[in-house]
């Protein structure tokens, strides 16, 4: 004889709806985080090319500077 538990429908579709919520938010999390991550690289990739630039143009100051 099988056995219909009306109530176990309702509990796997609330367990559901609990787990998409749980990942959804995990996954957005995910994605600002590695937004966060991308936007530092970025800021220190942009803070790092003006000293370098610098330096650069120092050392063709310098070097012309004995020619």
């Amino acid at each position: 004889m099988l056995l219909i538990d009306p109530f176990n429908s309702i509990r796997n579709g609330t367990l559901y709806r609990i787990v998409a919520k749980i990942f959804l938010k995990e996954q957005s999390n995910f994605m600002r985080l590695q937004i966060l991550q991308q936007t530092a690289t970025a800021a220190l990739h942009q803070a790092n090319t003006g000293p370098q630039a610098l330096l650069r143009f120092r050392a063709i100051i310098y070097i012309h500077s004995f020619t």
